[in-house]
């Protein structure tokens, strides 16, 4: 996906903010991310969620998620990042960056598995309520890594 706004109109932008987490929440499809790991903490921090919330609404095993924060695991599975997502409180916009940066493709209406994940993330919906739904539709629940 390619930025639409040119890194001059981003530090205009960034000047005239009055705080970064304000740039950061309105330009963060704009910015670039070295890894899946930076980015998470960048999120965790501007939502100001700790580590044990994020395990706890993920459903990951918590020594998986610190290896995923310390940038230890470099490359969890897409259902890995989808937990990730439902735990920092993503939306299918921002989980769309948050799978780009773990260089997965984004989330596909036309699947029916992603279509049921975007409407679940958009909603506000736990993991567990996804993969009750995903069930539901006979289709794979989030979290076989």
């Amino acid at each position: 996906m390619e930025n639409k706004k040119s890194t001059d109109e981003l530090k205009k932008i960034l000047k005239a903010s009055k705080t970064y987490d304000d740039f950061f929440e309105d330009e963060k499809e704009e910015l670039i991310f070295k890894s899946i790991s930076e980015y998470i903490k960048i999120v965790m921090s501007n939502k100001k969620i700790k580590a044990t919330q994020l395990i706890r609404k993920s459903n990951l095993d918590k020594g998986y998620t610190y290896q995923i924060i310390r940038g230890d695991k470099k490359h969890p599975s897409r259902d890995a990042v989808l937990s990730l997502a439902f735990g920092l409180g993503l939306n299918s916009s921002e989980t769309d960056k948050l799978l780009r940066i773990a260089e997965y493709d984004a989330l596909y209406v036309r699947r029916p598995r992603d279509g049921i994940i975007m409407h679940c993330l958009d909603n506000g919906v736990s993991i567990t309520d996804a993969n009750l739904m995903l069930s539901e539709k006979e289709q794979e629940p989030i979290g076989k890594f």
